[in-house]
């Protein structure tokens, strides 16, 4: 409670005692009801006192993030990984090797929530000449939507949803150092086309993908080449 208010009440009645003795009945009523006045003024203030304790102050309203089209992190992210690979026959250490395999740089850009841009770019072997064994390509490049049913569409080169490896093709998804035979030599790996993709997942965990993309041109495949002795498909990487 509020101690001042409480001392000034008390304190206005017993200022009004003494002159009580002296006043003629008339004085007395107007006294009494000024007094009366004053009691309930000092009782509403009291109260809105004691209302002004209880309630809870309202915190300042954090300010709202600005808006950046519905994203919450940031619109470009680079990324990028590397494999190098050491290779020491048992029966021939004279042959052990050592191989700068690949080096990948990603580069992801969101336009919004579920629209994004998706590249990859590879080096192999560390060099790329007209004299040395290397390459140099364009992985992926493609722009994905995403829709409110769980429908994905993209167009653009990407990869091919084949084998156990291809879409998972990092050093780190297979065991070994160098990837297996079958996809390497039966399906290509690292394979990927352009065209136009279709994907989703069902509520069981079943994932499907369509699509209509390039394809190889067989008029090209020497089968008495050497590469064509390690792949029926030719020299595809």
């Amino acid at each position: 409670m509020n101690h001042t208010l409480i001392a000034r009440a008390i304190a206005l009645a017993l200022c009004a005692a003494p002159l009580l003795a002296h006043a003629t009945e008339a004085e007395l009523m107007q006294r009494l009801d000024k007094l009366a006045a004053e009691l309930e003024q000092v009782k509403a203030e009291l109260a809105a006192s004691k209302t002004q304790r209880t309630e809870p102050v309202a915190a300042p309203a954090a300010e709202a993030p600005a808006a950046s089209n519905g994203l919450s992190g940031p619109q470009t992210v680079l990324s990028g990984y590397g494999e190098v690979n050491y290779n020491r026959p048992s029966k021939d250490a004279s042959q052990a090797q050592t191989d700068v395999r690949r080096a990948v740089i990603g580069i992801t850009h969101r336009f919004d929530a579920k629209t994004k841009l998706v590249t990859e770019f590879e080096w192999e072997h560390a060099v790329t000449s007209a004299d040395d064994k290397g390459e140099s390509e364009v992985e992926q490049l493609y722009v994905e939507r995403e829709f409110d049913n769980g429908l994905r569409a993209k167009a653009g080169l990407f990869l091919i949803p084949a084998g156990l490896i291809n879409t998972n093709h990092e050093p780190t998804a297979f065991y070994g150092v160098e990837r297996n035979f079958v996809e390497t030599a039966i399906i290509p790996s690292t394979w990927r086309e352009a065209g136009l993709g279709l994907s989703g997942t069902t509520q069981n965990g079943l994932t499907w993908d369509l699509g209509l993309t390039t394809g190889f041109d067989l008029t090209k495949w020497d089968a008495a080449s050497s590469d064509a002795r390690e792949s029926p498909l030719g020299s595809i990487h």
